[in-house]
């Protein structure tokens, strides 16, 4: 799960439980300034099982 706001890249399990922060950057955050990149990281992509 990729939050927007926080720059932050969620582990979750898949059987459910509770996430985990996996990846924290600045360059993930949201800059409100930049109008190609006003939300930050946005989106994730599956490939052979795997994010």
């Amino acid at each position: 799960m990729a939050d927007s706001s926080k720059g932050t890249v969620w582990a979750v399990p898949a059987a459910g439980g509770e996430a985990t922060a996996w990846l924290t950057d600045p360059a993930l955050a949201a800059d409100p300034s930049n109008p190609f990149n006003p939300f930050g990281v946005n989106g994730l992509r599956f490939h052979r099982g795997a994010v």
